[in-house]
């Protein structure tokens, strides 16, 4: 028997060990679409994954508040490998900025390093994780748990080489009247124009 009421929703959250994790939550979002009795993600829902990503974004913050010596390759590459674990435990998508929080560095400090040191280890490293960052997209979206425009926003951003191309195809004109002489072309022209009457 599936619950119908939100005091049984909360019921069976207390039994699921009081706290809900995704799981959970996905239970909650797909009962709730079942029952067409609200929302697919209700206010509630979206707060709780609100604060969880906060909670995933600030535990990194927290770890390593301090700048990271980005020419020590292997503390970056743990501190990364790190990073990446945690997004897959907490099920969530890594992203550039992530890995420069986890590293106590922002985006911007990140890009400087790799334009001024681009053939340092850290740097091949960094590059090496933002092509990875770009595949899980690549395969995000083909799983369909990432909006397809999404995908393609963040795919441009991380500079591996997805840009906006505007194609330009000639049209092809044909002028009927081209092969024609003068006399016949004025006579189809003619026929063309309707009569004012």
């Amino acid at each position: 028997m599936q619950p119908t009421g939100s005091g049984e929703r909360r019921e069976r959250r207390r039994r699921q060990g009081g706290q809900m994790g995704m799981a959970g939550k996905n239970e909650l979002i797909a009962y709730d679409d079942a029952s067409r009795s609200s929302p697919a993600l209700t206010a509630q829902v979206k707060q709780e994954i609100t604060r969880e990503i906060m909670r995933h974004h600030l535990r990194f913050a927290q770890k390593h508040p301090e700048k990271t010596d980005l020419t020590d390759t292997k503390l970056v590459k743990a501190l990364v490998l790190e990073y990446l674990e945690g997004c897959e435990r907490d099920g969530r998508t890594p992203t550039k900025e992530g890995i420069a929080l986890s590293l106590g560095l922002t985006n911007r400090w990140l890009n400087k390093f790799q334009l001024a040191h681009p053939e340092s280890p850290t740097s091949l490293f960094l590059e090496q994780v933002r092509e990875l960052l770009g595949s899980i997209i690549q395969d995000s979206v083909n799983a369909g748990t990432a909006h397809p425009i999404q995908g393609i926003f963040v795919l441009k951003n991380l500079g591996l080489g997805y840009v906006d191309k505007l194609e330009v195809t000639p049209v092809e004109t044909h002028d009927p009247l081209a092969n024609l002489d003068s006399t016949e072309a004025r006579k189809r022209l003619t026929e063309a124009i309707p009569d004012d009457d």
